[in-house]
């Protein structure tokens, strides 16, 4: 669900839009080729992208004409993810791509800079991750060891991070971390991360 959109998607791959007049598409859109089946459709403020079965992701815009463009990305996406302003992919290898705004360092680039395509998150390289989470501003990656990765904004605490808003004043200044450019390992007391899912501004863990 985006501000003015809705997407759903059938059993046998084919999609459907509300959009803010609240009218059903219908037919369905036609939008992929006809040997592409709809896996996931996810969507947020600037972004909607849409996950194929066979692995291809494409962007998709929507206004008086409703088009699809693929994106370029070196291997097979198995799972998407969407923030506020930025996209998160994973691919069937375990690594991460991103792009989008990086204005609060959720790229995991290390910048604050924009990514127009998706890029590598060289971070991330050489770990094998299974699962994503993008939130408002902030992003999640779980490894197959169990080990979760956080980065983005902290303002609230979101990353598990110290910050600002709930510690102002118990700890010092330069151990708070309002903005993390890379992905950085949370401590959790040696517990195994099962799930992440991230919200605007807080992020919950389930561990097992």
């Amino acid at each position: 669900m985006g501000l003015d959109y809705t997407f759903l998607t059938t059993k046998d791959g084919r999609c459907h839009l509300f959009s803010n007049k609240n009218i059903l598409s219908e037919p369905p859109l036609d939008l992929l080729p006809s040997i592409c089946r709809v896996k996931n459709i996810v969507t947020e403020d600037l972004y909607s992208v849409v996950l194929t079965e066979d692995g291809r992701v494409f962007n998709l815009k929507c206004g008086e004409k409703t088009y699809l463009k693929e994106l370029v990305v070196p291997n097979l996406v198995k799972e998407i993810a969407c923030g506020k302003e930025h996209v998160l992919l994973l691919s069937d290898f375990g690594t991460v791509f991103s792009y989008g705004s990086g204005s609060r360092g959720q790229l995991g680039h290390g910048s604050i800079e924009n990514q127009e395509t998706p890029v590598l998150i060289e971070a991330l390289d050489g770990l094998k991750i299974h699962s994503i989470s993008a939130g408002g501003w902030h992003s999640a990656a779980i490894s197959d060891s169990g080990d979760l990765y956080m980065w983005g904004w902290n303002e609230s605490g979101q990353l598990g991070l110290p910050c600002n808003e709930l510690q102002s004043g118990k700890i010092p200044m330069e151990e708070i971390e309002i903005i993390c450019c890379l992905p950085k390992i949370i401590e959790l007391n040696d517990e195994v991360v099962k799930a992440v899912c991230c919200g605007s501004r807080h992020t919950v863990v389930l561990t097992g």
